[in-house]
C-alpha cells in the first residue's frame, strides 16, 4: 500500500513540476492608473430639479454629524467616499462604537 501512495506521489509531483512556465504576465492595469466611466443620468421629476443650492446643501446633510442621534457620526462616517462609499470594516460600527451585525453596504 505504502509503494503505491508514494508512486502516486511521484506521479502528480512530476506533472505538477513539467506544468509550471516561467512566464511573467504584465498587468492588464498600471498602479495608479483610472478609468473615465461614462455616467447615468437620473430622471430627476420636473419639480425637483437638481441645482447647485440643492447639490450643496445635499453634501453639506451627508457630511454634517448634527442629523445623528450622538451629533458625533455622520453619513460619511460609515459611506466613506475615499473607501467606495463603505467604511472599509468587516462588520459596521454605529453608535457608543456598538458592533453591528452586517457591514456597510455602498451607496451607489
Amino acid at each position: 500500500m505504502f509503494r503505491i501512495l508514494w508512486t502516486v506521489f511521484l506521479i502528480f509531483s512530476l506533472l505538477l513540476i513539467c506544468t509550471c512556465k516561467d512566464e511573467k504576465k504584465e498587468a492588464v492595469h498600471k498602479a495608479g492608473e483610472t478609468k473615465k466611466v461614462e455616467t447615468i443620468a437620473y430622471p430627476f421629476p420636473l419639480d425637483n430639479a437638481p441645482t447647485p443650492t440643492r447639490i450643496l446643501l445635499g453634501k453639506t446633510l451627508f457630511f454634517d454629524p448634527i442629523l445623528s442621534g450622538s451629533n458625533w457620526i455622520s453619513c460619511a462616517t460609515c459611506h466613506n467616499p475615499g473607501l467606495a462609499w463603505t467604511d472599509g470594516l468587516k462588520t459596521a460600527v454605529g453608535h457608543n462604537m456598538k458592533i453591528l451585525g452586517k457591514n456597510t453596504p455602498t451607496i451607489l
